[in-house]
């Protein structure tokens, strides 16, 4: 029965794990052909070329906080709103939970899921334009963060319009009504044409303007008034209408790309240029017809555009979702270890143990192709650094059940895995984006030593703390033998020798890459300060058991009180906003940072006062 039963599990796992790696692979394959031609579209975007999938779900993530739109993918979501942008300005994608901020936007009655329309919110906003002005220019720490949320919420909005006026200079929505001038312009009466046709027309408009002021008094003709009114309609298009945000014509070399605005008001551009503007314009005149010709063109405007090898890797990221699926699967491991203990303890047991390590590998996947992607280690800003020390925990979890096999290391695994992906997920409109490099980071060597070391570090300090809760927790309640207790506490001792060496040395580290990038070992700096208080709190517990200072469960509260100090190294350092390390994002930290640390300091002291004085210290 044991053995039907290990074989039977190997084999769910085994489907789940491929379900969960090939289904990205399904979903690119399945993805309609125009929305798939247009995600491949290379964007130059914060320093890097990335498909247009990327940047889509870049910006739906800002303005949303989501990575899909009402059952489209972001690549959908961004062609609708590139390609019917009126209509699009009528969806509701601003995510606003703050009623200060609908207060100040005279929005009387919240949408129940927090969502608003850019019609909805761009009057109000416009009406207080003089006032953003205002505090743009206001230093940010003098800024409330009520204010700081409404200048968000405009600059949103800002890059919002920007966005959807990308492509509309081959929106058909400008109508000659003159006979004569629209055979002149090679136009039919009455039948829409882009502001885009009427470039190519330039040459002839400026003729026809010269006649027109050639003209000595008298009444306009028809066809002059015509001409009279097209010219207003094209000044306001270029002035009310351009847009610099999506990067997407190619430089001849390796200079700056141009949207396609900048190539069209370009004075000299070559015939790859002129052809690729031809052939976007092919393309979504064939959209608006309904014509399946779009995709061919969407098609060739790939070819011509230069291939990039990690293109499919990166849609292949994008689609697999992959640190939400191992989220999915650290809790479900989390659900069935807890049904466990109710019942069928030995395979739920395993079941929940084979959902820790698909969920690890679904994880550590995502980090690799992130790595190959940027061609760098993942740790370069607070998001990226979680999520890497939530991988680094949940290894060392598994690790440890497989030597113990006493489920813990499963319990642990799940949480850690799970508590870490939301922290993470609550940073990923700032940290997800997968831009360039700021300066102070912006060496591989390093991020592969220093920052990596450093973060495993942490990772394992974090273990080690909630491994000591639990502990602490079966000793208060005698719910596990001595023997057992004493096997647990043995790797608490471990892990915390494992978080000791790895954060010393990475700080040691640190201060040689401090020496070359800014010519001192050690500044006092405020991040500098967070490492070196994590060394000594824990050369300050080790030293303490060793010298049988303190006992087994003081060592334990040691460790809980750690992951407070492990939390204001890592996060607290950012917001005092000074220093040369403040590359993090410090939004929403506070609050969150205080009530953890709190809780942790409760929990230590009720530990420590249900403990008899004499197992805590000596």
């Amino acid at each position: 029965m044991n053995s039907i039963i290990k074989k039977t599990i190997f084999l769910v796992s085994l489907l789940l794990s491929g379900y969960l790696f090939l289904s990205p692979l399904l979903a690119i394959k399945n993805t309609e052909p125009l929305v798939g031609e247009f995600e491949r579209i290379l964007v130059q975007h914060e320093g890097r070329l990335k498909p247009m999938d990327t940047v889509a779900r870049i910006y739906l993530l800002i303005f949303s906080g989501r990575t899909s739109f009402k059952g489209k993918s972001a690549s959908e979501w961004l062609l609708n709103t590139l390609s019917h942008t009126t209509a699009a300005y009528d969806e509701k994608v601003f995510k606003i939970n703050n009623p200060d901020i609908l207060s100040a936007l005279k929005i009387t009655t919240p949408e129940k899921d927090h969502y608003y329309s850019f019609n909805q919110i761009r009057e109000p906003l416009q009406a207080m334009h003089s006032d953003f002005s205002a505090l743009y220019a206001k230093p940010k720490t003098d800024r409330t963060r009520i204010e700081d949320q409404l200048l968000e919420v405009y600059m949103k909005t800002i890059r919002y319009f920007d966005i959807g006026r990308t492509f509309a200079m081959f929106v058909p929505d400008i109508v000659v009504g003159n006979e004569q001038l629209a055979k002149d312009l090679e136009l039919v009466p009455g039948v829409g044409a882009n502001y885009f046709h009427f470039v190519r027309k330039t040459a002839l408009i400026y003729d026809k303007i010269r006649q027109l002021n050639a003209v000595v008094g008298g009444e306009l003709s028809e066809e002059e008034r015509s001409l009279v009114d097209l010219i207003t309609i094209l000044n306001a298009k270029k002035e009310g209408v351009s847009s610099l945000v999506l990067s997407i014509m190619p430089a001849a070399g390796a200079g700056k790309w141009s949207t396609p605005w900048e190539l069209m008001d370009k004075q000299e551009t070559d015939i790859r240029e002129k052809t690729m503007l031809d052939i976007l314009n092919k393309a979504f005149l064939a959209m608006y017809a309904g014509d399946t010709l779009a995709t061919k063109y969407m098609a060739e405007f790939n070819e011509m555009s230069p291939s990039r090898e990690n293109v499919s890797l990166e849609l292949y990221y994008n689609k697999g979702d992959f640190f939400y699926r191992s989220l999915y699967c650290y809790i479900g491991a989390l659900l069935l270890l807890m049904s466990s203990w109710l019942f069928w303890p030995l395979a739920l047991g395993r079941i929940s143990f084979s959902f820790v390590v698909v969920g690890a590998l679904l994880h550590l996947v995502g980090l690799v192709l992130r790595m190959f992607i940027m061609g760098r280690p993942p740790v370069s800003n607070l998001y990226e650094s979680i999520i890497f020390v939530g991988f680094i925990a949940v290894a060392s979890c598994i690790f440890l059940e497989c030597r113990r096999k006493n489920s813990l290391g499963i319990f642990a695994a799940a949480l850690c895995g799970s508590l870490l992906h939301f922290v993470g997920f609550s940073y990923a409109s700032d940290g997800d984006t997968m831009g360039m490099l700021v300066a102070v980071l912006d060496s591989n060597f390093w991020l592969a030593t220093h920052v990596v070391t450093i973060t495993i570090g942490y990772g394992t300090a974090i273990v080690a703390g909630i491994l000591a809760h639990v502990y602490l927790f079966l000793r208060n309640a005698r719910r596990m033998d001595s023997v057992s207790l004493s096997e647990l506490f043995r790797n608490l001792l471990g892990l915390a020798l494992v978080s000791l060496f790895f954060t010393t040395l990475g700080t040691i580290l640190g201060g040689i890459w401090a020496d070359q990038s800014w010519g001192r070992f050690w500044g006092w700096d405020p991040k500098e300060n967070g490492a070196l208080l994590i060394v000594l709190w824990f050369l300050a517990l080790i030293h303490g058991r060793l010298c049988e200072i303190l006992k087994e469960t003081g060592f334990a509260i040691g460790l809980v009180l750690g992951n407070v100090v492990v939390a204001v190294a890592w996060f607290g350092v950012n917001l005092l906003n000074v220093g040369l390390h403040t590359y993090g994002f410090t939004d929403n930290i506070a609050t969150n940072l205080l009530a953890f640390c709190l809780a942790e300091v409760v929990l230590a002291i009720a530990f420590s006062l249900t403990s008899p004085r004499q197992v805590i210290s000596s």
